[in-house]
């Protein structure tokens, strides 16, 4: 059984005890040690102890039983280069592991300065104390229709085979609530270990499947996996060979593909370099890296390669495929089927009736084909020979079928190719020549293994080769519709420092994630046929494409790619001779007989308008009623107006005592009475405007909003500053969540997977489908690692995109009072504009919201500024009332005069009002407290708005009429204002609700 996780501190040179998962994160100084030891149960079968380096500096580790390692004095040494090392002892190590016994584990260096580490030490016991099953090594295998079916796989320790339990639903490791159980169909001994599997059927598409085993010593952890989609949609998947006996970069690798969260993984062959016992079991074990920390498992397509030796049995044994490693599967319905080919067995014969069987049935109702297998046609590495079987037998056949993208393995390279075709003539190259991308028939061709294999030179390459190299690597894949886009994952140290993926978006691009990126681009895109033979043109917004022609029953195709919150989509297709229809789609590719809109008029005077675009990729389809020339073909898009709400920096209510707020706390309309901070709010960084409490997982965050004019906002953006990880509601919804959190429930003890770099930031955008008119509760929750994490760190903006115009120039500050001056008769202004006021009577005090301020007795003080203004303009100060009683025309503020049509004044007739074209309350003036007020008006609508929030709307209210600032006078000039006013600005223009909210949290 596998102990749950800790954090521990090592002091230098002490025997720090570990248990099973203890992670410790520490430095080590050169030619000095740090000692741990760890005590085996009696039960145990297994003992692994993993280094990973956190900076450039080589840690080395040691381990001994019994006593203290030493450079020489140790039994396990891996003697990395890097600070990336692992230790697996267990019945087939050397020495053996000797259940019972204490390990005693060091870590030392010979570099300069501090060599910083992780170090994580794991002890597999499956008789323990924990009742765990005596099960390990698992795997998902996909053989038939993976939307329906999948094989689960596991060695059995000891007793009777398990039964595997699962459901849709996660019931954790309760065996007895999960809705299904399947018995092994298959047990095979194999390689040492007792190979069970479990095939399970009926499975709903694209569904997760939650899953454990039980047998008689208890149950497994529970895991799940994914079952395939059986209607196109998008997909991602990664694929590479040659793992070898190098664990070190295999594991590295393995990890990625859990960060990466494919749907599945394939894998081309030469999984190990001896077909023997123990690097199988190495193998498996290496391969469980690839479980994500919620448990997902990542369905793989085994293939063969040579150093499989052992035949097809040892495929077929250890995976449960078919008995000769060769067959295919669809993915996503029609969208992808791919070929899991076997080159270490002829090519020709029955795989080749086979293969030209299943091609002749499915290549012109499939748009993507694709295929694997472990030998290349064409190596590129010299000294390899070339693959003469397998291009003899299916380089033709591929073409022929239109195959799309092939992945090859063996010689421990990477390559991507040009598209090819079959050919021995002029400008060919060792029997392929390059084709345009637009031919529907031309195959790719990448890989070659370097998924942890010794690399060899890329010394081989061809005409036709687009890129090559040599290191360790695996493809990413994401399948769309109208193409196949791949990404080359460099494997490396990095490793350690990549973000993950969630569930919900898989095809993001994690931090710190290494792509190749050689001359011919970071993206490999195969253009998708089945179907279309078409080359699909993209369109720019107002870049007509031009010249346009064909005869009838010709086809154009366009893809044009829309930005977040566009709207007013509008497409035309004018001018020349002739008559041609356009079919417009949304995220695929139309038809005449499959679109979302058409127009299909009897000459090329055509359009196509969509209102609020429902996808980011519209294509537009072109045909030929009859021959047409000289037509153009273009399009425009309203561009979403930026919003901002509240900006880095804004206050925050917080909670910070490691208390359970359950749900209710990110709910709108709930009260609570939490302390209020700046942001960034956090600890153990140094840059907090605001320290919160360490020593707790979970910390709460809650502001409220206002929106208006709901119905224009098209998406909401966030700017999100956290470590370790975080969440965001709006109104109570998750909007997103950062990856390293498990999917699925998460409460107050819910630590994170690693610790994240410090100050992680992401750009976020929803579709503010959660928002609602008014009132609107932000909510955050950030978690540690655990208790003992080091920091926390958070910061959140909020822009609303908004359907509308061209976005408003920004209100200037024209006039800025801070109005800290201590004597004299100006109120100097700190704008830069030198648009100083005269004060008259009025006393300076030295008890403002921010420095000093301006008290005014309601007799005769006041404060004035000559200044003449017709258009949209703010008003904001604080304002204190200093008496009771007051006249309700005793006026903080006037905007003119004498009073006149289109002119107001701030007043104290029902607490805080504005007086003007019409009489409203900006809310309660208690006495001797200062409050923030705000006036903004747009030219058409006036807001006001109460210590940050907007509390009055008032359309057709433009009361624009400026002949100055008055401050502590009415416009009639004969009821004073008694009390004290603060930061006084001007703005010539209108400020947005989001400028207010941050303007107010500023102070």
């Amino acid at each position: 059984m596998l102990g749950c996780c800790a954090v521990i501190t090592p002091l230098a040179l002490a025997q720090t005890p570990l248990t099973s998962g203890s992670t410790v994160t520490d430095s080590v100084r050169k030619n000095n040690w740090v000692y741990y030891t760890i005590q085996v149960p009696s039960t145990a079968t297994m003992l692994e102890v993993d280094l990973v380096g956190t900076n450039n500096k080589d840690g080395d580790l040691y381990i001994k039983q019994g006593a203290n390692p030493t450079t020489n004095d140790w039994d396990f040494r891996p003697n990395m280069p890097t600070s990336n090392e692992s230790v697996v002892i267990d019945a087939n190590s050397s020495p053996a592991l000797v259940p019972g016994a204490t390990y005693h584990i060091g870590v030392n260096t010979t570099d300069n300065g501090n060599a910083g580490y992780t170090l994580t030490a794991t002890i597999t016991d499956p008789n323990g104390s924990g009742g765990a099953s005596a099960t390990q090594r698992y795997r998902v295998v996909w053989v038939n229709d993976p939307s329906t079916t999948a094989t689960v796989g596991w060695e059995q320790i000891s007793g009777n085979a398990g039964t595997v339990y699962y459901d849709t639903v996660d019931h954790g490791t309760d065996a007895g609530s999960y809705a299904f159980s399947k018995t092994v169909d298959r047990q095979v001994s194999f390689r040492g270990m007792d190979n069970c599997f479990a095939r399970l059927s009926g499975l709903t598409p694209d569904t997760n499947y939650y899953f454990l085993v039980q047998d008689g010593s208890g149950v497994s952890e529970r895991y799940y996996f994914r079952t395939a989609p059986d209607t196109p949609q998008p997909f991602t998947f990664c694929a590479g060979g040659d793992s070898r006996n190098n664990r070190t970069p295999r594991q590295q690798a393995n990890r990625l593909v859990g960060k990466l969260r494919p749907l599945f993984v394939s894998f081309t062959g030469d999984m190990i370099n001896s077909d023997n016992n123990i690097e199988w079991q190495e193998w498996l074990d290496d391969w469980q890296e690839t479980i994500t920390s919620d448990g997902r498992v990542f369905p793989i397509l085994p293939h063969r390669g040579n150093h499989e030796s052992g035949g097809n049995q040892t495929v077929y044994n250890l995976f449960d495929t078919t008995s000769d490693n060769y067959y295919a599967i669809n993915i996503g319905g029609n969208l992808m089927r791919y070929y899991v080919l076997n080159s270490e067995m002829s090519a020709g014969g029955t795989q080749l009736s086979w293969l030209q069987n299943d091609l002749n049935n499915n290549s012109v109702t499939t748009r993507h084909l694709t295929a694997g297998y472990h030998k290349p046609m064409r190596p590129h590495q010299s000294a390899k020979s070339e693959g003469s079987d397998e291009y003899n037998n299916w380089a033709q056949l591929f073409y022929d079928h239109g195959m799309d993208l092939v992945f090859e393995s063996d010689s421990h390279v990477v390559k991507r190719t040009a598209p090819l075709m079959p050919s021995t003539g002029t400008g060919s190259d060792e029997g392929f020549i390059e084709v345009s991308a637009s031919d529907p028939n031309a195959t790719i061709y990448t890989g070659e293994g370097c998924w942890g294999a010794p690399l060899r030179a890329a010394d081989d390459s061809k005409t036709w080769t687009l890129a090559a190299g040599s290191f360790m690597s695996f493809d990413w894949v994401q399948v769309f519709d109208d193409r196949i886009d791949l990404r080359t994952i460099v494997v490396n140290n990095q490793e350690a420092n990549t973000g993950s993926n969630t569930d919900a978006d898989p095809f993001a691009i994690p931090t710190n994630l290494q792509l190749w990126n050689p001359s011919s681009g970071t993206v490999l895109t195969v253009p998708g046929d089945g179907g279309t033979s078409t080359p699909i043109v993209n369109l720019s917004k107002e870049v007509a494409e031009t010249g346009l022609a064909g005869n009838a029953g010709d086809e154009l195709l366009y893809r044009i790619t829309l930005p977040e919150g566009s709207y007013d989509l509008d497409i035309t297709l004018t001018g020349g001779t002739g008559n041609a229809d356009i079919y417009v789609k949304a995220g695929g590719i139309p038809t005449t007989t499959d679109f979302d809109l058409s127009s299909t008029g009897a000459d090329n005077e055509e359009s196509a308008f969509v209102t609020s675009p429902t996808n980011s990729i519209y294509y537009v389809l072109v045909k030929g009623t009859t021959s047409f020339s000289g037509a153009s073909l273009s399009y425009d898009h309203a561009d979403p107006t930026i919003e901002p709400v509240f900006a880095y920096g804004s206050a925050w209510n917080y909670k910070d005592d490691g208390s359970d707020q359950g749900t209710a706390w990110r709910q709108p309309g709930v009260t609570e009475t939490w302390p209020s901070g700046n942001a960034q709010l956090g600890f153990g960084d140094g840059d907090e405007a605001t320290a919160v409490q360490s020593g707790h997982i979970t910390y709460y965050f809650r502001k409220v909003v206002n929106v208006s004019d709901l119905a224009s906002v098209t998406g909401v953006e966030f700017d999100l500053l956290y470590d370790d990880a975080a969440v965001i509601y709006i109104n109570g919804v998750e909007v997103h969540r950062t990856s390293l959190l498990p999917s699925g429930p998460i409460d107050y003890l819910t630590g994170t997977s690693t610790f994240s770099a410090d100050n992680s930031v992401e750009n976020v955008v929803v579709d503010g489908s959660q928002l609602v008119e008014g009132s609107n509760l932000i909510a955050v929750e950030i978690h540690n690692q655990n208790t003992s994490s080091s920091d926390i760190s958070f910061d959140l903006s909020m822009k609303l995109l908004r359907a509308g115009g061209p976005t408003p120039p920004p209100a200037t500050n024209l006039v800025h009072w801070n109005l800290d001056e201590t004597s004299g008769t100006v109120a100097a202004d700190s704008s830069g504009n030198s648009n100083d006021g005269t004060v008259s009577g009025a006393t300076w005090s030295g008890s403002g919201v921010t420095g000093g301020a301006l008290d005014f007795d309601g007799v005769d003080d006041r404060a004035d500024f000559d200044l003449t203004n017709s258009g949209s303009f703010s008003v904001a100060l604080w304002a204190k009332s200093g008496a009771d009683g007051q006249s309700v025309y005793s006026s903080v503020f006037s905007n003119h005069t004498p009073n006149t049509g289109s002119t107001f004044q701030i007043d104290m007739g029902n607490g805080f009002q504005y007086r003007g074209s019409q009489t409203v309350s900006f809310g309660a003036a208690p006495l001797n407290t200062w409050v923030h007020l705000v006036v903004s008006c747009d030219g058409s609508t006036t807001k006001l708005y109460y210590n940050g929030q907007l509390v009055q709307t008032l359309s057709g209210v433009a009361d624009t009429l400026f002949d100055g600032i008055h401050l502590g006078t009415n416009r009639n000039e004969g009821n004073f204002f008694q009390g004290s006013v603060d930061d006084f600005r001007f703005y010539d223009g209108a400020l947005t609700d989001g400028e207010v909210s941050t303007l107010y949290s500023s102070y």
